[in-house]
């Protein structure tokens, strides 16, 4: 298999907020951050990172980042259950790929995605099972920290120039 359609990315911490005996508390675990390459209206590109939820089955990005990529927003938004509670979201699509140095695999060219309400300040992007569960084999290697992406079809690759 190239290299080219082979990604490898370590755990990173992460925080979050949670309720301990009554109480909000700041917690900090290391979880699979992958780079995710967004590219919005106006060719407008991006290479963000974004939380491997395996448990999720849509993708999500934050508020800020959809206007900064000029992204059209629903007008109204539509009801999502995540893990921790039920939420308000926008809806837009998008171009994705998976991005590590010189290397880059298209995800979707129109992949659907929900968009946090602007006062969710304290969440990750997340990438979630549609559609790179799909098109990628996944492994999670917790004990040394690592997770890999493997592309299963041939797809073209297209080399990223980078601004120093």
């Amino acid at each position: 298999m190239e290299n080219r359609y082979h990604f490898e990315f370590d755990y990173k911490a992460v925080k979050w907020q949670a309720m301990d005996d009554h109480e909000k508390r700041i917690h900090q675990i290391k979880r699979p951050i992958v780079m995710v390459l967004l590219t919005g209206q106006n060719d407008v590109r991006l290479a963000e990172p974004f939380l491997l939820d395996s448990g999720a089955d849509n993708s999500f990005i934050k508020y800020d980042l959809a206007r900064l990529l000029g992204l059209s927003l629903s007008q109204k938004t539509v009801k999502v259950k995540t893990a921790g509670a039920d939420i308000d979201v926008f809806t837009t699509c998008l171009e994705m790929g998976m991005v590590q140095g010189n290397g880059y695999c298209e995800i979707g060219k129109k992949s659907f995605i929900y968009v946090f309400p602007p006062e969710k300040l304290d969440v990750p992007n997340i990438i979630g099972r549609t559609p790179l569960f799909d098109k990628f084999r996944i492994t999670f290697r917790q004990y040394d920290g690592k997770v890999s992406l493997s592309f299963m079809e041939k797809i073209m690759s297209r080399k990223i120039n980078r601004r120093n």
